[in-house]
C-alpha cells in the first residue's frame, strides 16, 4: 500500500513531466505517421503519373493506327496524293511524339516506332517523286505507270501501311504490359 501511495505522490508531483513525455511520444508517432503518409502519397502520385503517361502513349498509338488506316482508305479512294502525303507526315509526327514522351519502352519497341517513321518518310518521298514525274492518281489505282514514274501501286503502298499497322499493334501491346 505504501508503494501505491508513493507512486501516487510521484504522479502528482511530476504530472506535468509525465504529460510532456506522453505528448512527446504522441508527437513523434504523429511525425512518423505523417512521413509514412507523405512517402505513400508520393508513391501513389508517381504510379498515377506513370499510368497516365502510359494511357496517353496508348492513345497516341491508337491515333497513329487510325491515321494509317485512313491512309489506306484514301489511297484506295483515289483521293489527292497531296492529301495522302500530308497524312503520312501527320503519322510520322504522332510517332515522333510517342518516341519522345514514352518513358519505359524497350529498345525493340522504339526500333519499331523508328522503322514506321522511316517508312512514312520513304513512302512520302516515293509519292512526291512520282508526282514530280507526272504520275497521276488514276495511274496508280489502275496499275498503269509512265516509264519515268517509280514502280509503285496502291496495293504495294497499302501492304506497306498494313505492315506499319502491325508494328504499331506490337508497340501498343508492349505499352499495355508495362507496369
Amino acid at each position: 500500500m505504501l508503494e501505491w501511495l508513493s507512486a501516487n505522490a510521484f504522479i502528482r508531483e511530476h504530472w506535468g513531466d509525465l504529460a510532456s513525455v506522453v505528448g512527446l511520444l504522441i508527437t513523434f508517432g504523429g511525425f512518423a505517421l505523417t512521413f509514412y503518409k507523405i512517402r505513400n502519397t508520393r508513391r501513389i502520385a508517381e504510379e498515377t503519373r506513370n499510368r497516365l503517361e502510359q494511357n496517353l502513349c496508348i492513345a497516341d498509338i491508337s491515333e497513329a493506327t487510325a491515321v494509317a488506316r485512313e491512309i489506306k482508305r484514301l489511297q484506295r479512294e483515289n483521293v489527292s496524293w497531296k492529301v495522302i502525303i500530308d497524312r503520312y507526315s501527320h503519322l510520322a509526327d504522332i510517332l515522333l511524339e510517342v518516341e519522345t514522351t514514352a518513358g519505359e519502352l524497350s529498345v525493340k519497341a522504339l526500333r519499331r516506332i523508328r522503322n514506321v517513321m522511316k517508312r512514312c518518310a520513304e513512302l512520302e518521298q516515293m509519292i512526291e517523286k512520282g508526282l514530280r514525274k507526272g504520275l497521276k492518281q488514276e495511274m496508280l489505282v489502275e496499275g498503269r505507270f509512265p516509264d519515268s514514274a517509280p514502280d509503285v501501286d496502291v496495293s504495294v503502298l497499302n501492304a506497306e501501311v498494313s505492315a506499319m499497322i502491325t508494328e504499331l499493334g506490337h508497340v501498343a501491346s508492349e505499352i499495355k504490359t508495362i507496369r
